[in-house]
């Protein structure tokens, strides 16, 4: 016979439950903090990216800083569009590949209209539409979208929560000044 007390064993709670929620909700000040991690993430994986593909380090030719804000906005729309979609994970990819596309396309375009300079030139890629966006990078860009919506941005958020509230508005703050001066660097370097 069998016995009875082995099946009242249960198994801990964090080996039943996911400890990623993607669902969970972002307050306005997660949100923020996300779009400056995406930023620099993205910042780190475009520069190891030229690393490994080119042998050089080249800096991107609009920010002097480590961001890359096409990165920030595209996680954090990502997040408030496709958050309650998240059980449905061919429809969050695709509607991922468009939104990058029109990300990228409209940036590219006011970039190039704003400066003068073209930050990328795709025209040599298949199914390219006008050198500004090609549909490999739209997928590949729409798989890291995917990992900010399902592991990235909760994860993140779990240990940036677990700062206390002044200490999550001063990193906001300190992000932020840094960003613009960036920005204000970086604009004023180009214009004159």
């Amino acid at each position: 016979q069998y016995p009875v007390f082995l099946f009242s064993v249960q198994p801990p709670l964090k080996a039943v439950k996911n400890p990623v929620n993607p669902a969970r909700r972002y307050d306005t000040l997660s949100y923020l903090f996300l779009f400056s991690a995406f930023s620099i993430f993205g910042w780190i994986l475009e520069t190891l990216l030229q690393l490994i593909t080119g042998g050089i380090w080249t800096a991107e030719p609009i920010l002097t800083g480590p961001w890359l804000p096409l990165y920030g906005a595209y996680g954090v729309l990502s997040l408030l569009l496709f958050r309650r979609l998240y059980r449905k994970p061919v429809i969050t990819f695709i509607l991922n590949v468009l939104l990058y596309s029109v990300l990228e396309y409209f940036s590219s375009l006011a970039i190039e209209l704003l400066t003068g300079i073209r930050v990328h030139d795709y025209s040599n890629f298949f199914l390219n539409l006008g050198g500004r966006i090609y549909l490999g990078g739209s997928v590949s860009f729409a798989i890291i979208g995917c990992a900010f919506l399902y592991y990235l941005a909760p994860r993140w958020t779990d240990r940036y929560m677990k700062l206390g509230h002044s200490r999550r508005v001063a990193l906001c703050v300190i992000l932020y000044a840094l960003f613009t001066a960036d920005v204000i660097f970086s604009f004023w370097l180009i214009f004159t």
